[in-house]
């Protein structure tokens, strides 16, 4: 039987590949496979079944050590090819019909061992390959390259407004979870999983935003580390940096950044000898660390304020409180602000306002004078 040449096989047959020579069919042979029918590749070890509206191949492995993969799909291009090219696609027409559970292209499943697993267990694996001489541009300049490409074709309107980039079920949410405690991250692995990282996951659109169930008493929810040799941040900058600029008429207050800490009910303070504190900042001379001779700003810098307005005093709060505040600072010791005791004898010789209301009146001066009491 030449190229071209047929035969069906009909159900229940067994058909064993290697014996085709002997029938004569060469390549461009067509079979016909009916029902149950079973090729028979290399005595058994691999199986292509034909079942009704399925083609499957199995194998069964039991050679300690053996790597490969019982079907393969390889393309060798000798040429630039033209729009697409694919090796291997799964493709669904859902276009006449529908599905009442979960359907896809391509299902990649793995059923793990019932004991303790050797080696990594996968569901999907892409691998991308470089050669010596392998040339790309970056991000959005000519050619491109990346372990995967997600396209959404046709009318994607309602995808658009309803769609979601991934779906990721059966995983409980806890501490040292894959799915952390609220939510908030997902943990994934770098260098076969030397580098335990987290994607960070935010709650709301379109901004960063998360909420805590329960925090523990020394917990945090968020923290930023780093360490810096020869620090040199250029004028107006911080090694975290909040940056907003307002293009309009302000209709209200301008706030780069709020934090607030919320009393709810059941809060004491019998054991809170450390106190409520809304920012907890501060310079720490570590040990080996030496601050000579460096001016220390604490609280903020202020540049280009300009002072085109009626109302330019430069406040370092706004107080609207109903209670009398006993003092403004809380130090250890009173020579932390280089307090004299005494009385004054020298003359005043100016003031710095200190207090005015928050309509900018009733403005409150502190005296100073020449010399220490």
């Amino acid at each position: 039987m030449e190229d071209g040449g047929e035969i069906e096989i009909e159900g229940g047959a067994n058909l064993n590949i290697e014996s085709l020579a002997t029938l004569g069919i060469e390549s461009g042979g067509l079979f016909t496979l009916a029902l149950g029918t079973v090729l028979n590749f290399n005595d058994s070890d691999i199986l292509i079944t034909n079942s009704a509206g399925k083609l499957t191949v199995s194998s069964t492995w039991a050679t300690v050590g053996r790597t490969g993969r019982p079907f393969g799909v390889e393309l060798t291009l000798t040429g630039n090819a033209g729009s697409y090219v694919n090796a291997l696609k799964g493709y669904v027409d859902a276009s006449n019909g529908g599905s009442t559970g979960l359907m896809s292209a391509v299902n990649c499943e793995i059923k793990m061992p019932t004991g303790a697993c050797a080696g990594a267990f996968y569901s999907l694996e892409i691998e991308y390959v470089d050669t010596a001489s392998t040339s790309f541009g970056k991000p959005g300049t000519g050619s491109q390259a990346g372990f995967m490409i997600l396209n959404a074709n046709g009318t994607v309107t309602d995808f658009d407004d309803d769609g979601v980039f991934m779906s990721i079920n059966g995983l409980t949410a806890g501490a040292t979870h894959m799915l952390s405690l609220d939510m908030h991250t997902l943990r994934m692995t770098l260098d076969n999983g030397t580098y335990a990282k987290y994607l960070v996951m935010s709650i709301a659109e379109n901004y960063l935003s998360h909420s805590f169930s329960v925090l523990d008493a020394n917990g945090r929810m968020a923290k930023f580390a780093g360490t810096v040799a020869t620090p040199a941040n250029p004028d107006g900058q911080g090694f975290v940096e909040i940056d907003l600029t307002v293009t309009g008429v302000a209709t209200g207050a301008v706030a780069a950044s709020s934090t607030w800490v919320n009393v709810t009910t059941g809060e004491g303070n019998a054991s809170n000898t450390e106190g409520i504190m809304v920012r907890n900042d501060g310079i720490y001379e570590a040990a080996g660390g030496v601050i000579t001779d460096v001016p220390i700003f604490y609280g903020g810098r202020f540049h280009a304020i300009l002072g085109d307005s009626d109302f330019s005093q430069l406040c370092f709060a706004s107080v609207n409180l109903d209670q009398v505040q006993t003092s403004v600072f809380h130090c250890n010791s009173e020579g932390n602000f280089g307090y004299t005791a005494g009385v004054h004898e020298s003359a005043v010789i100016g003031s710095i306002p200190f207090l005015s209301k928050i309509d900018g009146t009733g403005i409150k001066y502190i005296r100073v004078y020449g010399t220490a009491a």
